[in-house]
């Protein structure tokens, strides 16, 4: 019986080390995956000033025709929406979450009207004759 007691013992010690490694590698790889999307980010904004820095280049071609006047307009308009995009990115606020690998499209958002229903029904508490609904 003791050495139950002392196996039990040495497990759980083994198992709390093991933890404890598994929460220090998460940890890492936390500051891991953080470092790589910022690069990514900043990656991502300094090309899209150089996408828009060469489109508004091209706009310096002279404009001989009103063929001309509307690919200038065009290129105007894309250099402007270029650097605009990095505003727009960090302001998008998706109405749901994102579908997750694996579910489909149509599957999903069944589910997340499932969970809203089920949210609704459970707002409204008990009813006193028959417990929940």
């Amino acid at each position: 019986m003791a050495d139950g007691n002392i196996t039990v013992e040495v497990s759980t010690q083994a198992a709390q080390a093991e933890l404890e490694r598994l929460r220090a590698e998460n940890a890492r790889l936390a500051r891991e995956a953080h470092a790589w999307w910022t690069a990514a980010r900043d990656a991502a904004v300094a090309e899209r000033e150089r996408c828009a820095q060469r489109v508004a280049l091209h706009s310096q071609y002279p404009i001989q025709t009103d063929y001309d006047r509307g690919y200038d307009k065009a290129r105007k308009d894309a250099a402007e929406t270029l650097r605009n995009m990095s505003t727009y990115v960090s302001t998008y606020a998706p109405d749901r979450p994102s579908t997750p690998v694996g579910w489909s499209d149509t599957d999903w958002l069944k589910h997340l009207d499932e969970i809203r229903q089920n949210e609704a029904a459970y707002a409204r508490g008990q009813l006193p004759e028959r417990g929940w609904d």
